[in-house]
């Protein structure tokens, strides 16, 4: 039915590399959605939380401008004092979290943003990461299957030790004949 050699095993015998694989993609998948889902705004906080959550979530989303990878939500400076307290009165106006955001981009660039937006050429360090992985799996699997296409191209008699010369099984023979 099979034969040696990778390319013509039947599929059978490949099962467990193709569901492993599979497993992997789509619990890759999955752990992504996950996190887009819980990331989101309207997701990590209900539509009853209060306007001291909501703004701790938008705070959390910007940088401040004065200090390096630190949040408005904990940064010391006036400058981001200030901007906390402007993402209060908005929101006490009643503006949404997309609104909010977009009035700070609007003034400060999208560089104010802890995340890069998922457009442009932003989109590319949302995907690289995942390019990355799924290269890294396919070389996984690729060195896989050619360790097992050597293993079982070589044969049982390549992996069975060598047997025994002419010389030699006499020579095991008169011992086992000495033996009592």
């Amino acid at each position: 039915m099979s034969t040696s050699g990778s390319s013509s095993r039947p599929v059978l015998s490949r099962w467990p590399a193709i569901a492993l694989a599979s497993l992997l993609i789509a619990s890759g998948l999955v752990l992504w959605l996950a996190i887009a889902a819980a990331s989101h705004p309207s997701t990590a906080y209900g539509d009853g939380a209060s306007i001291d959550d909501r703004a701790l979530a938008i705070e959390n989303e910007l940088q401040c401008p004065v200090c390096q990878n630190v949040t408005v939500a904990y940064s010391g400076s006036t400058l981001a004092g200030q901007m906390r307290e402007v993402v209060h009165e908005q929101l006490a106006a009643g503006k949404s979290h997309d609104q909010i955001i977009q009035y700070f981009v609007d003034r400060y660039g999208e560089a104010i943003l802890t995340q890069p937006p998922k457009h442009g050429l932003n989109l590319l360090a949302w995907l690289l990461p995942l390019a990355g992985l799924a290269l890294g799996l396919a070389a996984v699997a690729s060195v896989l299957r050619s360790r097992r296409g050597i293993s079982e191209s070589a044969g049982p008699a390549a992996s069975a030790e060598p047997g025994l010369s002419a010389d030699d099984e006499r020579l095991l023979a008169t011992a086992l004949e000495e033996i009592p």
